[in-house]
């Protein structure tokens, strides 16, 4: 999707494709209007009962989808926005102690930060920790 801009919410997108997928069901099934169904299709045919089920299936398949995805995301947008606010507060170069993990912050990525401990390792910290736990800065 090159026109996409990544400029909404994920929750934005998820409601929009939810809403696309909903109203294009109700509009299927407005053939007729209220006061004009013909005598034809006030009893349904094994054919409109079959197409009924069809969309129905479709349905819930879209609704189950946009769920996954809406529930599977939440550790995911949980980590961003953590990541926005370690970026935020901190600076690569401060020296940050985290649980156990003592040492200079090297990088601050989406999803986890980078700090070095010595003797040429690092370990990669989940931004998240940086909400949850105290944590002791030397500038």
């Amino acid at each position: 999707m090159p026109e996409f801009r990544y400029q909404s919410q994920l929750r934005s997108w998820l409601y929009r494709i939810v809403t696309n997928l909903a109203l294009d069901v109700v509009t299927r099934k407005r053939e007729f209007a209220h006061d004009e169904v013909p005598e034809s299709a006030a009893t349904p045919s094994a054919e409109r009962a079959a197409e009924h089920a069809l969309l129905a299936d479709h349905m819930h398949q879209a609704i189950a989808v946009a769920l996954s995805v809406g529930i599977g995301s939440v550790p995911l947008a949980r980590q961003v926005a953590s990541g926005r606010h370690v970026a935020a507060r901190y600076n690569p170069g401060d020296r940050v102690r985290i649980g156990d993990v003592e040492g200079e912050l090297l990088e601050i990525g989406l999803v986890s930060s980078r700090i070095g401990v010595g003797g040429g390792r690092a370990v990669d910290v989940p931004n998240a920790e940086f909400i949850e736990v105290a944590i002791s800065v030397d500038v």
